[in-house]
This record gives C-alpha cells, structure tokens and sequence, in this order.
C-alpha cells in the first residue's frame, strides 16, 4: 500500500493530467505561425518576414550593439547548408561573428562554406581532422567565439531576417536575462512547413523576463524541453559554466547537452521567450533526432538532467519533484511502447533499468516525505 501511495499512484494522477493537456492542445493552431515554404538555395531563396504581435517587422538593418557569435556546427548538410548560411549572412543584426566547424563531412559541405566564408569576412571557418561528434564539435564551437553572446544553428535549419535582432533585443530587458529564444516551426526536406511548435508559453507576456527556476521547473516536471533545439536561442556566454562538465558526458557517449546546457544557464538568471516565429527547425531522415534509437537515449539523458537540476536548485518544492519523476516514467513507458524505441533500446537496456529503479526510489522518497509532512502538521 505505501508503495502505491508513494509510486503508482502519483504516476496514474499526471498521466491523467497529462493526457487532458494533450486534448486541450489538439487542434490548437498558432494564428501567428507562418505556414508558408522555403524555396531551396539558389532557386531565388526569399526568407519571409517575421510575424510579431504587432505586425510585420521592420527591415531596417541594426549596425551597433553588442557582439553575437552565431555558431554553425556542420557534418553532412549539402543540401540544406546553403539556406541556413545564406539566412545568417542576411540577418537585420550586423554585428556578428559567425564561426563554422566541418566535422570532416565527406559530401561537399565544406566547400558550400569556403564560398560563403570568401564573400562574408565576417564568417571564422574551421575543419576537423576527424569527426568528433555533436558534443565536442559544439565544444570547440564555443571555444572559437569571442563574443559576450552566443547562439547556435543547425546547419540544416534556417532563420528568420530578424532573428538574432530580436533575440538580442530579449537579453537587452535586463542585465540578469541570461537566455532569449522564440518560437520555431518544423519544415521538411523541401522547406514546406510541417508543424508549429506547440504554445506552451504563450503564458508568459512576449519579451518579458521569466524567472530562470520558475521556466525550468515547467520543464523539468513534464520532461519536456520547451526553449527547443539550440537553432534561435542566444545566451550570455558567462552564464553557461563548465559546459564540459555535464552529466551524460563522458567520453564515448553523446549526452543530451542542449536542455543540460538551458538548465544550467536558467540556474543563472532570467530568460525571455519571444512569441513570433524566428526559425525553422528541419526534420529529416539524417537529421540526430530521427535517428534510431535517439528517443531511447533521450530517454536515460533525462534521468541525468533531472538530478543535475536538483543539484543546482530546480524541484525544490516536493510536489514538483514527485511531478518530474512521475513525468519520467510515463515517458520511459510511452517511448518503449513504439516499436522503434523498443529496437534501439537494446543497446541502452542495462542503462534504462538502472533509470527506472532510480526514478522509482527517487518518487517513493519525495511520496514518503510529503506523507509525513502531512501527518505531522497540525
């Protein structure tokens, strides 16, 4: 009964909740989103304007103001390389430092970059010898930019003209807003958008400073990384410490850094969302998310974040602790329950078990706490 009482019951209670958000959400389309296509590089690309709450941006271009390391870690992206540069180079933001890491690709990538980096002095070109993977190739990314803020790309995405001006304009609000990210929406391979990202943070005023723990914990208790992919996030370079020392990332593994790395710079400060959409995220076959057995790793790399959150102060509150764990195991059960998860987790099989015994002696020590709380208050 205890067991049931400190365990089974609180997973059974959000799984409930969790599936009348879901409803609640069907259907819900953004009015503000930009259902428009992409055409590819060098068919006459145009990027379409941003939609904001207040009408169509301005194009008028920003010459001042601090400077900003856009990142592009590459491996692999001929066919898509070209938009996401060509989409950097034509920002509205001009002050920019734009550093481009081959990961020793083997399709031409580099040599789409060599001709955006002779027509661009702006653009800071590197080639690894080997190929390094996404987290120590991100690494040396980050060595390489020089700049008091710094944001990611994805070779393979492509970003709104005012894109980087608005995301600097977030961290502008106050010297403690450490991260600024806005709204992206899924294209596929022909640039056709595919899906709006949903509004869970339409809560929250546009361009509003949120409290850093109040944005992790809505994340951390339902396992789900609401500030996206690195592609339109920029953040204070000084907030994010020791992004080597994360938990997942020991050699030969490829952690889930970029929500380790929100969590950790959320722990800093304050973070503003911008409402209109200023990226598109791509999905495609070759893309890291759509590779086998990703879910099943996102799967063990949210155990890690959730006890490097509570180190750093996250989950404070039992009932948001209990809730984060709960969230945990419905997941580990809704991902095994499709038959791509349940063929990558094979490899990960040893690592998940261990996972879910963690989890479960982690909701049975905050369900025992929160009894006795409640039976020894008058």
């Amino acid at each position: 009964m205890r067991l049931f009482r400190s365990v089974v019951r609180p997973v059974v209670t959000i799984g409930i909740s969790h599936r009348r958000a879901r409803r609640r959400q069907a259907g819900d389309h953004r009015p503000d989103a930009l259902h428009t296509q992409i055409v590819p590089h060098g068919e006459g690309t145009q990027h379409p304007a941003n939609t904001h709450d207040g009408g169509t941006s301005s194009p008028t271009a920003r010459e001042d103001g601090p400077l900003v390391s856009v990142l592009v870690p590459s491996w692999n992206f001929l066919n898509f390389i070209g938009d996401c540069l060509e989409s950097i180079v034509s920002q509205s933001y001009r002050p920019l430092e734009i550093v481009i890491v081959d990961d020793a690709t083997s399709d031409g990538s580099y040599g789409v970059a060599e001709e955006f980096s002779a027509r661009d002095d702006r653009i800071v070109l590197h080639r690894n010898d080997r190929n390094v993977g996404a987290f120590e190739n991100s690494l040396r990314l980050l060595e390489l930019a020089s700049g008091p803020i710094v944001m990611f790309v994805g070779a393979d995405d492509v970003l709104h003209r005012d894109a980087v001006a608005r995301l600097v304009e977030g961290l502008e609000q106050a010297p403690d807003v450490v991260l600024s990210f806005g709204h992206f929406d899924l294209i596929g391979e022909d640039g056709q958008v595919i899906d709006g990202r949903a509004a869970a943070l339409d809560r929250w005023p546009s361009l509003t400073p949120i409290p850093g723990i109040e944005l992790g914990d809505g994340m951390l208790r339902r396992c789900r990384n609401w500030i996206g992919s690195p592609t339109a996030v920029a953040f204070r370079a000084s907030a994010l410490k020791d992004p080597r020392q994360l938990p997942g990332s020991e050699p030969g593994r490829q952690p889930s850094f970029d929500v380790l790395w929100w969590i950790r710079i959320l722990s800093e400060g304050r973070a503003v969302y911008a409402r209109e959409t200023l990226s598109h995220r791509r999905e495609h076959p070759s893309s890291t998310t759509q590779s086998l057995g990703a879910l099943v790793k996102l799967l063990d790399a949210w155990c890690g974040i959730l006890r490097h959150a509570q180190a750093l102060g996250f989950l404070a509150d039992p009932a948001d602790a209990q809730e984060a764990w709960a969230s945990y195991l419905i997941l580990m059960c809704l991902t095994l329950a499709q038959r791509d998860a349940r063929r990558g987790a094979m490899r990960f099989a040893r690592a998940l078990v261990s996972d879910a015994r963690a989890a479960c002696k982690e909701l049975d020590a905050v369900g025992r706490a929160r009894t006795y709380a409640y039976v020894d208050s008058p």
